[in-house]
């Protein structure tokens, strides 16, 4: 690894659930934030790297926990949120850095679209099961990593899964459109708390990100573009880092960032009615609330 970025404050005596920590900008965000003081609780899908990355955190001086699990699994989502609720009684920051692009279709064991799994129902789950947590901290954070793709994204309730015409592109972009969505709906549902929720592009990171599933011509183009264009994981935490850990941000809720800054998102974002018809949706997917199957 490049140079660790720095936190923007001492995250001492601070508890972190950081989601997609074994790789990419999860693990510069993992040592970053323990070497600020932070208790890390790391999330990663295989072992053996997530462990490895709990090493490194100890190794630079902070605390770490892992736990492994297929996030774009929502049973597998339900039982680790519910773990951590219990072994944790206060959580000061959730990042949800999770995710993946498929470029073949395929399906949860909950049935679900796996980007959709993964991108937009476990970052829910896991903050709608955390809150209370969250709030008991007194300044609970979370910190949903979107992408500029958003802006390319269309949120389709006839066919959420994409099953009718599959492009993992269409399928990615409306999922990081989803995750803005569901940040300021939940910034609006949850004024009275004391938890923020924001977002932020962390810019295209140069990372194992569109490995998986990645065959053929477009997986061999998509790598290139990784290597042409892409920028460091290093570069693409500091963001995510910044609202993690920043005081001036302490208070801001519903926010998008970028480059550290307020961006404004695509006009499709702020779309309160498919945000609130979209939370609908999701809360009955995982399993939240049972709704009718035309909650679709």
């Amino acid at each position: 690894m490049a140079s660790i970025p720095a936190a923007a404050a001492r995250m001492d005596g601070k508890r972190v659930v950081l989601t997609g920590a074994s790789s990419g900008i999860g693990a510069v965000l993992a040592i970053a934030l323990g070497r600020a003081g932070a208790e890390m609780l790391l999330v990663g899908r295989d072992p053996r790297r997530t462990e490895s990355i709990e090493r490194r955190v100890t190794e630079a001086g902070g605390r770490a926990r892992s736990y492994t699990t297929d996030l774009a699994d929502s049973t597998s989502t339900r039982d680790l949120a519910e773990t951590l609720r219990t072994e944790n009684s206060r959580i000061d920051v959730l990042i949800n850095n999770a995710g993946a692009i498929h470029h073949a279709f395929a399906t949860t064991p909950s049935n679900d679209e796996r980007t959709f799994g993964l991108n937009v129902l476990a970052p829910f789950l896991l903050s709608e099961t955390l809150l209370p947590s969250l709030a008991a901290s007194g300044a609970g954070r979370v910190v949903n990593v979107s992408s500029s793709v958003h802006g390319m994204g269309v949120i389709d309730f006839e066919d959420l899964d994409r099953r009718k015409h599959y492009s993992g592109w269409a399928a990615y972009a409306q999922s990081k459109l989803a995750l803005l969505l569901l940040t300021y709906e939940a910034a609006r549902r949850h004024a009275d708390r004391p938890v923020t929720f924001n977002a932020c592009h962390p810019g295209f990171v140069r990372s194992r990100f569109g490995d998986e599933g990645s065959t053929g011509l477009r997986g061999a183009l998509f790598g290139a573009g990784k290597r042409i264009a892409s920028i460091s994981p290093e570069r693409g935490a500091k963001t995510p880092l910044y609202l993690a850990t920043a005081p001036e941000v302490a208070h801001t809720s519903g926010a998008y960032y970028v480059r550290c800054r307020p961006h404004r998102s695509s006009a499709a974002s702020l779309d309160v009615g498919v945000a609130q018809r979209l939370w609908k949706v999701c809360e009955r997917r995982s399993g939240l609330a049972e709704l009718p199957a035309s909650a679709d």
